[in-house]
């Protein structure tokens, strides 16, 4: 199972350096997006967000985390959230419980369904 983060950033944060670390000790494709230069007037952050999209399935990826470059996480919080998407064949979006605290770990998978925004 292939996993790639995608992740668009101009200032490169702090919390970069150890997001990549984490992402690949999970064996997890970091695919980054560097936002540099003048934005002509239709510039958008998920125009950068669907050019590392194509870049992570050119580079094998079967799941694709789009996220921030100032995310603190929990090793194995992605091949979690894939296995999520893998045996459940209804569900094609996941995102965690940003109410859970790191320190509470991955815990027992516990869905609740989203509609909308």
């Amino acid at each position: 199972m292939e996993i790639a983060a995608v992740i668009a950033t101009r200032f490169e944060p702090p919390e970069l350096p150890p997001l990549l670390e984490l992402l690949r000790a999970d064996h997890v494709i970091p695919v980054i997006v560097k936002d540099v230069g003048i934005h002509p007037p239709d510039w958008s952050l998920y125009r950068l967000w669907n050019n590392g999209v194509r870049e992570a399935i050119e580079r094998g990826a079967e799941y694709i985390c789009v996220m921030n470059d100032d995310v603190v996480m929990v090793s194995g919080a992605l091949e979690w959230m894939a296995n999520v998407l893998r045996y459940n064949q209804n569900i094609g979006v996941v995102y965690p419980n940003i109410r859970r605290r790191t320190t509470e770990g991955l815990g027992p998978i516990h869905l609740t369904y989203t509609e909308g925004t």
